[in-house]
């Protein structure tokens, strides 16, 4: 967010303004399903990588997922397309991740390369 936009998409949109609603709609079907939501950012500001963490670990959250959709054009071609980090290797989380990272695959258009734990 902010300053940080990433790349712009064939429909104009920063990268920043494409993954922050797609967390906006995944927080919105999670607290439909009854789950305790807390977003790192819910609007348009930086927060770091390693921040991100630190505010889910010192709210004491059971999941934390990060969401991105990342651009070739980064100079590094392997990484391309979207992708969802979740923490450690805790199975539920992954599953999460892995619901949310196939609905990127139907969804089309981008690259959908998968869940992927942050020890990896």
């Amino acid at each position: 967010g902010d300053h940080d936009r990433g790349a712009r998409g064939a429909n104009g949109k920063f990268e920043k303004e494409l993954n922050l609603a797609i967390a906006l709609k995944v927080a919105e079907s999670l607290r439909e399903s009854g789950a305790n939501v807390m977003l790192t950012r819910a609007e348009d500001f930086f927060i770091g990588v390693g921040q991100r963490p630190q505010i889910a670990n010192n709210a004491g959250a059971d999941f934390f997922l990060s969401i991105h959709g990342n651009d070739p054009g980064n100079g590094n071609r392997n990484i391309n397309g979207s992708q969802v980090y979740y923490h450690k290797d805790d199975q539920n989380c992954r599953a999460l991740a892995q619901c949310i990272s196939d609905r990127f695959e139907q969804m089309g258009g981008i690259a959908a390369r998968g869940p992927r734990s942050d020890r990896t």
